[in-house]
């Protein structure tokens, strides 16, 4: 089996053969559209831009095709029409649970970026859309943001420092909890 990945530059490549999921992958793979075969790979440079390199895979493999990143097979759809059949149904709304929305999310996934299609993000999206509705018409909401996210930033300062890596999660929230409280009681000086 000769694999040809011409959109990789061959010397900026680190390939562990012995990965396990390049070898026990093939059902997953039969139910998938057309695809380069899945090589993890630990570090890749592009010779080109993404959107080149997907034009050229396009072409190869076809509108619909399978790329993989780390074990986890991503979709493309590069013809408009056929992204709009599949994006009208709800099949296609679904969330992966990940290791970024797990930091950044709840351990149910619980908010509206991160939850998986269904009544629960439906539920979700009007309260956020509802918010977004009454706050942005309020000049406040860009002063409230800038002043909440720039506290925030003083105490990442003060409690972490600088150069030093940190969880967000907390961070976030504070962010959050921040804005809530200076929207809730804007007219009393807060």
């Amino acid at each position: 089996m000769r694999l040809n990945y011409d959109f990789i530059n061959k010397y900026d490549v680190t390939i562990s053969d012995r990965h396990p999921h390049v070898y026990n992958n093939h059902n997953h793979r039969s139910k998938l559209p057309p695809g380069p075969h899945p090589i993890p790979l630990l570090v890749f440079k592009c010779k080109d831009h993404w959107d080149v390199v997907f034009r050229r895979m396009a072409k190869k493999y076809g509108p619909v095709f399978t790329i993989w990143l780390g074990p986890k097979p991503q979709v493309m759809i590069t013809d408009i029409d056929l992204a709009r059949e599949a994006f009208r149904k709800n099949d296609m709304a679904g969330r992966p649970e990940s290791y970024f929305g797990s930091q950044l999310s709840n351990e149910k996934y619980q908010d509206v970026v991160f939850t998986d299609y269904g009544h629960t993000w439906e539920a979700l999206r009007r309260v956020a859309h509802s918010a977004l509705q009454k706050y942005s018409v309020n000049e406040r909401l860009v002063s409230v943001a800038t002043d909440c996210v720039d506290k925030t930033v003083k105490t990442i300062f003060v409690k972490e420092g600088v150069d030093k890596p940190f969880s967000p999660v907390d961070y976030i929230y504070l962010i959050h909890e921040y804005c809530r409280t200076k929207l809730r009681y804007r007219g009393q000086g807060i």
